[in-house]
């Protein structure tokens, strides 16, 4: 191979420490042709949706000061004892509010299940006194209706005895002038009899009668029409005292009904009042229990939230001053590394 001349230029160009210049053999079939325009190609890619931005580097202050070296003994940098304190007082205090949790569940387990029995003994006390009300109601409804009953009887015994009495009064009546009607009439059919008198009844009454016959017909029948007036008045009277006493009864029945139905009607609205308000009552109560029962559930959650934030503070602080010293000794190890070479 063919020594290569040298140039001024080889001198400046010498080879640093453990390396050597190499000859290359420089023809025109391995000479790059330089172009105007270089070479282009179209490249594209994607970059996933998952994929995120990196993270920006942690920034280091440059350390001030003298650097200063010291030996660390054993148990200086990490106590055993001290480190595993918070760690036993979450484990504890979380293990306390699990067992205060569930104390306060079987509590209010319980205080449901005596509200539940008061309530049923509340509303077995309201049935009864609801059922009660009903027979005291039922027995007033019978209680009527017997009056009724009895008034309508007492009613017809009434009427019995006034057509008693009337056929009694017509009887002892008609009684009064029996011997006096029997006598006259024997005497009349000649069983007894005076010839004056005979020939008086038989000579002189009948021409008597004859003329006062006129006379005496105008008044009876003057008599008569007044008589069947005045009975006819009286019947009406009666008839019209009869309607007005029916009138009066079915007034004073339908009264005592209304006044019943309105008696048996209040107490049912005041039942069901009585029943509303307790229901409402009940339902108030226990949406306030269900409200309270929530809030103490929130209370229970935040506080369980704000110690589980601060047991990630303490465990961020604590992986931050873990990374601090481990940064500081790989520092300190690389000073010590520097300072020995």
């Amino acid at each position: 191979m063919e020594e290569v001349e040298k140039t001024p230029y080889d001198a400046a160009a010498a080879p640093v420490d453990g390396r050597a210049h190499m000859s290359i053999q420089t023809e025109e079939n391995q000479l790059e042709e330089i172009k105007d325009k270089a070479t282009e190609a179209d490249v594209s890619t994607q970059t996933e949706d998952v994929d995120d931005k990196p993270l920006p580097p942690l920034f280091m202050p440059k350390p001030i000061g003298r650097d200063q070296q010291t030996s660390i003994e054993a148990g200086e940098l990490f106590d055993f004892n001290l480190s595993v304190e918070p760690i036993l007082e979450v484990l504890i205090g979380k293990t306390l509010d699990q067992a205060l949790t569930e104390v306060l569940e079987e509590q209010e387990l319980k205080a449901l299940k005596a509200q539940r029995m008061w309530y049923e003994q509340q509303k077995a006390a309201e049935l009864a006194q609801v059922q009660s009300l009903e027979a005291e109601a039922k027995r007033k409804f019978e209680e009527k209706e017997t009056r009724l009953r009895e008034a309508r009887s007492r009613q017809l015994a009434e009427q019995r005895v006034a057509e008693k009495n009337a056929a009694q009064l017509m009887a002892k009546h008609f009684l009064l002038t029996l011997q006096d009607n029997t006598m006259n009439r024997l005497e009349a059919s000649g069983h007894f009899f005076d010839p004056v008198r005979r020939d008086v009844e038989h000579s002189f009454l009948p021409w008597l009668l004859e003329h006062t016959s006129a006379a005496v017909g105008a008044r009876l029948a003057a008599r008569q029409s007044v008589d069947a007036l005045l009975l006819s008045a009286m019947e009406n009277a009666q008839r019209q005292i009869d309607t007005k006493r029916r009138i009066e009864r079915e007034t004073k029945a339908k009264a005592e009904a209304d006044r019943l139905a309105a008696i048996a009607k209040a107490e049912s609205d005041r039942l069901t009042a009585i029943r509303e308000a307790a229901e409402k009552a009940e339902r108030e109560r226990l949406a306030a229990i269900a409200a309270e029962e929530a809030l103490q559930k929130r209370a229970l959650e935040e506080a369980e939230n704000a110690a589980k934030a601060k047991a990630e503070a303490k465990a961020k602080q604590k992986a931050a001053l873990a990374e601090q010293k481990k940064k500081r000794e790989s520092e300190l190890r690389k000073q010590l590394g520097a300072l020995t070479e």
